[in-house]
């Protein structure tokens, strides 16, 4: 496939930009960040302060907050402007407020208050292309004398790494003079050419080739220009393949000389057949996908949390599908053309960063991805630590819009220990904890944790409809797998001592597990061979949980182990009264299979007798002595 080469340099020339704010928005490589950053704080409060300071008022929405009858002392209601601005501020990953702020921001026709708002929005909500048209059509619509150059700079910024058609295609729109105008569409297929959304400006470019003045190229060259536009175009997966195929037939036939028009189409249409084929398949892999360009530019579409409900579970389905249908090669590019793949691949992967934002498996494929380029053999040197670079900020950026992710922060960590980053590794497992905690804190508001809650009472199990206890039973154990892993992670790459630090960090924690008690009994056992210590954690662990069978049973399965028969027969004894008989089936079982395999026949007899007095109508199963 022939490829375009730009006509002109990229620059500030071809935008007439006067300056660069290249660092605002940029994919992967911008962070991201679902908490907003210092700057982003500041341009909230200065629009909460002129909201307030202006005669601007809004009737306020009760639907959202419904104050209590015998406040005191009344208070008169908040504009809905500075409502909304507190909520973003606190809330930055709520789309909806987003989009009601923006409105209503517009509404007052304040610029500064408008541009302010876009701003802040871009950084909730990195190279979301809806918002980067509404925030371009705003400038130019304003009255503001250097909007032209604003909205060069604006494009300069944005379209620097974006892979969304729908931006290139108002970048040509802006554009006026016919010169500009091919270097646009040029620039814009370049970048975007290869996009499945990216039909329609193949043929408006194609359109423009064919109806472009006269005296612009004489009718050589523009011949030249319409075969390389078009042998471009019908390589593309497009919708529009078919019909530029048939245009292209069209144009050779009038073009060519009669003897070889046969010989050239020929040698096009297996290209051809085979974007065919391949959109074809796209569309029966993920259908659509796609949101369809939409007249409206106005329309602000900004990535959603997910509740993972089985529409949101779909979704993620086909992105996975799509994207694994990239990586497949399509386009059976060989060894030669494999940047183009590479190219394919990256602008898909960067286009479902920012329309699946929190949706933490697709920053992790475009990690797993990259960083498998970067180990590619022939590589070099400089593209490989590019690539590294990039795979770094995948998972960077995802931690950023996705704190709470575990795959997500235990990839990070571990990429991080690989390159002997320990402080940094600290940071991340800190930041992390204190994430979940913050989130276990807000959830148990209505009430504080019980320590001696049973993470494994039957009742707590999941259901197919979980209960809120339930959910925060799980997330707490979830929070405990955090502390687990943060304790390997000192101990393997600096010390037990680093280990037992950690360990001691986490026992202060309410929200904390006996699963964090037991890692770390076993981890003083089998790296430091105390079995001593060992032992007195798990004793430990009793008095904090003294109501988790479950901890009583591995605390007995590990006296087992180490052969202490003492220990193990009076844990048993003084644990077995303190469980009802349906809890204490799993100890009552473990001893009875302990005492069948080495325990004396009187013993054995003793032992079955008070079972039958625990359980009169056999309930009890006697289990396997092998």
């Amino acid at each position: 496939m022939q490829s375009f080469v730009p006509h002109f340099p990229l620059g500030n020339e071809d935008f007439g930009a006067t300056r660069d704010n290249s660092s605002a928005s940029s994919a992967p490589n911008d962070d991201g960040k679902t908490q907003l950053t210092e700057d982003q704080i500041k341009i909230l409060h200065k629009l909460m302060h002129s909201s307030q300071s202006q005669e601007i008022h809004f009737e306020p929405d009760h639907s959202y907050r419904q104050l209590p009858q015998d406040t005191k002392p009344q208070v008169a209601p908040r504009p809905r402007t500075a409502w909304l601005q507190t909520r973003v501020h606190e809330k930055p990953r709520d789309a909806e407020s987003w989009i009601e702020l923006i409105s209503l921001v517009r509404v007052a026709k304040d610029h500064d208050k408008i541009v302010d708002t876009y701003e802040a929005a871009l950084q909730a909500f990195p190279n979301t292309p809806s918002l980067q048209i509404s925030y371009l059509m705003h400038v130019s619509e304003s009255s503001v004398p250097t909007k032209w150059q604003t909205v060069a700079t604006l494009l300069n910024r944005f379209l620097k790494t974006s892979p969304f058609p729908e931006l290139w295609r108002f970048y040509i729109s802006h554009v006026s003079a016919h010169g500009t105008v091919r270097k646009a569409y040029e620039f814009a297929l370049n970048h975007v050419g290869h996009d499945p959304e990216s039909g329609d400006i193949w043929s408006d470019y194609i359109h423009f080739l064919k109806t472009v003045e006269a005296d612009i190229w004489n009718e050589g060259c523009q011949t030249d220009i319409l075969r390389m536009a078009y042998q471009c175009a019908i390589q593309a997966p497009t919708a529009h393949a078919n019909k530029l195929w048939q245009q292209y037939c069209e144009f050779e036939a009038a073009a060519a000389d009669p003897q070889s028009v046969e010989k050239i189409i020929a040698a096009h249409q297996v290209v051809h057949t085979q974007a065919c084929k391949a959109y074809g398949a796209l569309q029966a892999c993920v259908g659509d996908l796609f949101s369809a360009p939409t007249a409206d530019q106005d329309l602000l579409r900004l990535p959603r949390v997910p509740i993972f409900f089985a529409d949101e579970k779909a979704l993620m389905s086909k992105w996975r599908q799509y994207l694994k249908w990239e990586e497949g090669n399509p386009l059976s590019y060989d060894d030669h053309a494999r940047s183009r793949l590479y190219t394919r691949v990256q602008a898909a992967y960067r286009k479902a960063v920012v329309l699946m934002r929190f949706y933490p498996e697709v920053w992790y494929m475009a990690y797993a991805w990259t960083n498998l380029v970067a180990n590619e053999p022939g590589l070099p040197d400089s593209k490989r630590e590019e690539k590294k670079d990039e795979a770094m900020e995948y998972l960077k950026s995802g931690v950023h819009a996705n704190p709470r992710s575990f795959v997500l922060n235990f990839a990070y960590a571990e990429v991080l220990e690989e390159a002997n980053d320990l402080p940094a590794v600290h940071d991340v497992y800190q930041t992390f904890i204190s994430a979940l905690r913050t989130e276990l804190e807000a959830e148990g508001s209505q009430g504080s944790p019980v320590t001696g809650t049973s993470l494994d009472d039957p009742s707590s199990q999941p259901s197919k409809f979980m209960g809120k206890a339930d959910m925060k039973d799980d997330k707490r154990t979830q929070f405990g797998t955090a502390w687990i892993m943060y304790m390997r992670f000192a101990r393997r790459a600096e010390s037990s001592k680093a280990a037992r630090d950690v360990f001691s960090k986490a026992r202060k924690d309410n929200w904390v597990t006996w699963k964090v008690y037991e890692a770390a009994a076993l981890m003083e056992y089998h790296c430091t061979k105390a079995a001593d210590v060992a032992t007195r954690i798990f004793h430990k662990a009793m008095e904090k949980f003294p109501t988790e069978e479950q901890l009583a049973l591995q605390y007995l399965e590990f006296l087992i182990s180490i052969n202490d028969d003492s220990n193990a027969r009076a844990l048993f004894e003084r644990v077995i009264a303190m469980f009802a008989p349906e809890k204490a089936r799993v100890l009552w079982n473990r001893w009875m299979r302990y005492e069948y395999q080495y325990g004396t026949f009187p013993a054995t007899q003793e032992l079955e007798k008070r079972i039958a007095q625990v359980y009169p109508n056999g309930q009890m199963q006697v289990p396997s002595c092998v």
